[in-house]
């Protein structure tokens, strides 16, 4: 089996970098979660592009987006990012100011990393969707920008950090 390797940096709230991996989820799993993730995100994106599409107002985009939260809360709430989530490491320094990758999955590590930190909580969530969901260029980097800059104002499109670090996969074969 290929595994295919994703790293980017994201921004936390106070504005410090963090390195970031995840594995693309497998056939499987890509395609069961994909399908959650569909469940939540339909209405809403038909809901935007049956009022005017990229002319929408910003408005009629937030109304639009009135029931994401109930959709989610259908679809397991937290769970379904920590799913979204699960093969996910972060870069920490541990007490030697050596780097480690920590595993989002592992001992509520995302509870204590995230904690008062939802912005990079949510840039991560976005970067796992976009590396595994999105459809990519022949250099491996994403469209996303692209794709988001069309369908919001610009002072709401993402940081830098999430969109124009270009990702890097790369193929390895796994031992299994």
């Amino acid at each position: 089996m290929i595994e295919r390797i994703h790293t980017t940096k994201i921004k936390d709230a106070a504005g410090e970098e963090h390195q970031y991996s995840c594995v693309s989820f497998g056939a499987r799993e890509g395609v069961g979660l994909g399908l959650k993730i569909m469940n939540v995100v339909a209405g809403p994106i038909g809901d935007f592009l049956s009022g005017g599409g990229l002319d929408i107002e910003v408005v009629q985009f937030g109304e639009a987006l009135r029931d994401l939260p109930a959709r989610i809360m259908a679809m397991g709430g937290f769970d379904l990012f920590a799913e979204i989530l699960k093969q996910t490491r972060r870069e920490e320094q541990d007490e030697h100011n050596q780097g480690k990758f920590v595993k989002l999955s592992d001992d509520n590590q995302m509870d204590r990393i995230f904690a008062g930190n939802y912005v990079e909580f949510g840039r991560a969530v976005m970067w796992v969707i976009e590396v595994n969901y999105l459809p990519f260029t022949a250099d491996g980097s994403s469209r996303w920008t692209a794709l988001w800059s069309g369908l919001t104002p610009s002072s709401a499109a993402p940081s830098e950090a999430m969109t124009k670090t270009p990702t890097k996969a790369s193929a390895i074969e796994s031992a299994n």
